[in-house]
């Protein structure tokens, strides 16, 4: 606004847009103060109960309040505030089932001297009697909680401070979600005196980091040639098309290219050591009722699980499961996990430690990766560093050089400050040397500009269908520019029933697509996205729907990323990826659809039948769907066919000579009415 303007003439303007014109730092007038609203998710949330008085519940995916027997108690972290005044504050609950007839949720100060893994009703802080509420809310099932604050002297926004939870009403078991996107959550409105003295704004500064490379020229055109002297592997299927690739050439010698597999905690083989058909997974995570009901309006939480492993008798099952991953990850071409961490205490940093104890004992790498969207990026940096300095005491800790590697995800969320301030403190204070690794969810110049003097490598979360693949960016050449390594991400699908979106992955394209353009532009780190995260379908970890197949499938185009030539293929490969049911089926059990506009971008749904196959010589490709048989010539090399999807059984064999070599008969069956969507692809492998 032009200066000549007066304040007389500005109070004019606010009047007539219903806006009180704050004093001017020029008047000489008072300041007023200015609020801000921040909402802090639990750190910690665990109950007790006088049931089991000395056992500690941090390892349940829910909470429970009664009058008497069970307390929740929650802990924050009011450091974000930065010492701001408190002047108004709600917690928030996902009530998970209640048969509350009443008003009664009650919440309370609590000590924070207590730990999710360790706290119990024996050994539970002493209960304050001063009442934090002065509404008490009623309690309904799959409903959202919302209790106002009025005593607000005991919360802290200088450091942790923790909540006792409590429902007035006897008799009345009431419980709530204590993980993921519906944990408990409080929603503070803080105030800070604006400044009364003359302030100015600097202007962004015009002087490049001196670590930092010029801002990059327009994104480059893909190379037209695959790396070394082979053909880079194709990422396009029609039917009755065929796409080859002749793989003869001898591989190269190894190079310094790693491929990591994403781990995601909260997804372990096993949480309870049960048997299959009566684990945490098969009770809560694959039915629609599981876990109280809270999963129901989207179909059940999953829709795939790990193989089971069994009841164990052994102390340690626990890393004996992971060492059985790291087994299999090992066999699949992968150099190490880079392990998503989104807390420092709870299960899942349990996970996490214990993850680094089984790569001890397989020789196995990890690479901590800080998750920018979780708990962890709202702790202090000395808190994050005290954490993280432990897991680099380990022997399987990833070393990149003589450094350390520390990844992220979606770093620009606490932002390259923070995480300066992370890396400073190991460096300094742990003697942790650190090379980082800038993971965005959305890369490009502006977040690259901002993380290049902290980076020594670049990365992105990734597109999840072939044709967003295909389209991206050569994003290498891009961190070359700034002098940085570039992890490119590959994943085989990616369905979200909570969410409610998925992405069009055409059976095995999306899968074949992100590994050619790692090869293709040259990457020096592959991240597989996932291993595990089942809750987003994009597992390649051996499963209940897939297999071994994406991993088996990985190999190959993981042997060619890090030798630079194409492996030659010795043995005849096939495999077979459909969906149980057309992508617009009708479902038996009414739910929020899930609908192909993953990252706001709407995709065509597919319904097709692909046999994907590695050949030593030409054969014949037979694919049969319902009855109906299709037949193509296949070329040696690798080549991908389809037919349309119909209802009835699934099967495919390669036949040479007369003789079918390999041949794949689906167990998953592809009917009219299923009874949740499913819109991840199953996947066979032929025998």
């Amino acid at each position: 606004m032009p200066r000549a303007i007066s304040l007389a003439a500005l109070a004019v303007i606010a009047l007539v847009m219903g806006v009180l014109l704050p004093a001017s730092p020029l008047s000489g007038t008072a300041a007023s103060a200015a609020t801000t609203e921040t909402t802090l998710t639990a750190t910690a949330a665990t109950w007790t109960t006088s049931r089991k008085p000395t056992t500690p519940h941090g390892n349940l995916p829910y909470l429970s309040a009664t009058s008497s027997q069970d307390r929740t108690y929650v802990k924050f972290d009011g450091s974000a505030l930065r010492g701001q005044k408190i002047v108004s504050a709600k917690l928030v609950l996902q009530v998970a089932a209640s048969s509350a007839t009443k008003p009664g949720v009650v919440v309370y100060p609590a000590s924070t001297s207590w730990t999710e893994r360790s706290l119990t009703h024996v050994n539970r802080p002493k209960d304050s009697k001063v009442r934090l509420n002065s509404v008490s809310p009623q309690a309904r099932s799959h409903k959202t909680l919302t209790v106002p604050l009025k005593n607000l002297s005991t919360l802290s926004s200088k450091g942790a401070f923790a909540l006792r939870v409590q429902y007035s009403q006897r008799s009345v078991p009431t419980t709530y979600v204590a993980t993921g996107p519906r944990a408990p959550r409080l929603i503070v409105t803080v105030q800070s005196p604006v400044s009364s003295s003359k302030t100015t704004t600097p202007a962004p500064s015009t002087t490049a980091p001196t670590t930092t490379a010029p801002t990059p020229a327009p994104t480059p055109t893909a190379p037209t040639t695959a790396p070394s002297t082979t053909t880079a592997p194709s990422t396009t299927t029609a039917q009755s098309t065929t796409t080859t690739t002749t793989t003869t050439a001898a591989p190269a010698a190894a190079s310094d290219k790693k491929v990591f597999a994403h781990y995601f905690p909260p997804y372990p083989l096993s949480f309870d050591n049960k048997p299959a058909d009566s684990d945490y997974y098969t009770r809560n995570y694959l039915t629609v009722g599981g876990e109280g009901g809270i999963h129901a309006e989207y179909g059940g939480l999953l829709r795939d699980r790990p193989i089971a492993v069994g009841q164990s008798s052994s102390p340690t099952w626990k890393i004996d499961n992971l060492r059985t991953e790291i087994r299999q990850a090992k066999a699949g071409g992968i150099d190490g996990f880079v392990v998503d961490i989104m807390n420092i205490e709870g299960l899942n940093w349990e996970t996490t430690k214990n993850l680094f104890i089984a790569a001890e004992k397989e020789g196995f790498k990890v690479v901590p990766m800080i998750d920018g969207t979780a708990t962890i990026s709202r702790l202090t940096p000395a808190q994050v560093a005290s954490a993280i300095a432990s897991l680099y005491r380990s022997p399987a800790a990833f070393k990149s050089g003589t450094d350390y590697l520390l990844s992220s995800f979606k770093a620009e969320g606490p932002g390259a400050a923070w995480f300066k301030q992370v890396i400073d403190l190991l460096e300094t204070k742990h003697g942790v040397p650190i090379s980082f690794q800038a993971v965005f969810l959305s890369a490009g110049s502006t977040n690259m500009t901002a993380f290049a003097p902290i980076s020594d490598s670049f990365g992105n979360w990734g597109a999840r269908s072939p044709q967003a693949i295909n389209s991206l960016p050569v994003y290498d050449a891009q961190a070359e520019k700034y002098g940085k390594d570039w992890m490119e991400p590959v994943a085989p699908q990616d369905m979200r029933p909570r969410s409610g979106v998925y992405a069009e992955a055409g059976n095995t394209e999306a899968l074949r697509a992100g590994w050619a353009k790692a090869i293709r532009d040259d990457a020096e780190y592959v991240q597989m996205v996932t291993w595990n995260d089942y809750s987003e379908s994009s597992q390649f970890a051996p499963s209940g729907s897939h297999g071994t197949a994406f991993l088996e499938i990985s190999r190959y185009y993981s042997d060619w990323f890090h030798t630079g030539s194409a492996p030659q293929i010795t043995t005849d490969k096939l495999f077979v990826t459909h969906r149980e049911h057309f992508a617009n089926a009708a479902v038996a059990v009414k739910h929020d659809p899930i609908t192909p506009t993953l990252s706001g971008s709407p995709g065509t749904p597919r319904d097709t039948v692909e046999a994907l196959v590695f050949l030593t010589a030409p054969a014949t490709v037979e694919i049969t769907v319902g009855g109906v048989k299709s037949t193509f010539s296949a070329k040696a090399g690798v080549s991908a066919f389809t037919a349309p999807l119909r209802l009835g059984t699934v099967q495919a064999k390669i036949i040479r000579n007369g003789t079918a070599v390999k041949a794949a008969a689906s167990p998953y069956k592809v009917v009219a009415t299923p009874e949740v969507q499913d819109l991840q692809y199953y996947a066979v492998t032929g025998k």
